[in-house]
């Protein structure tokens, strides 16, 4: 995905997580026949899972930096105040 520009969110963690549990079923529990084409998948979904490391690190990372600009606007908005009450 971020080899293309696409940036993965909350949703495309949930898709992630449901593709994984649905090939872990489909291995365990689906028909005899297909099975060893799902148990195949299964091995290979190490791929949705760094993916969905990857997206879920960088959504952590924008919240944090959210955070601090929040804190920053905050600091900055009360040393405003405190500056105009000095001043009046």
């Amino acid at each position: 995905m971020s080899t293309n520009g696409v940036k993965g969110d909350g949703q495309t963690v949930q898709i992630l997580q449901r593709i994984q549990g649905d090939v872990q079923a489909w291995a365990t529990q689906g028909v005899e026949a297909v099975r060893p084409v799902w148990i195949a998948e299964k091995e290979r979904i190490g791929k949705l899972e760094r993916i969905q490391k990857e997206i879920m690190a960088k959504i952590e990372n924008d919240v944090q930096q959210n955070e601090i600009v929040d804190l920053e606007k905050e600091a900055s908005t009360l040393s405003l105040a405190r500056d105009r009450e000095i001043e009046a």
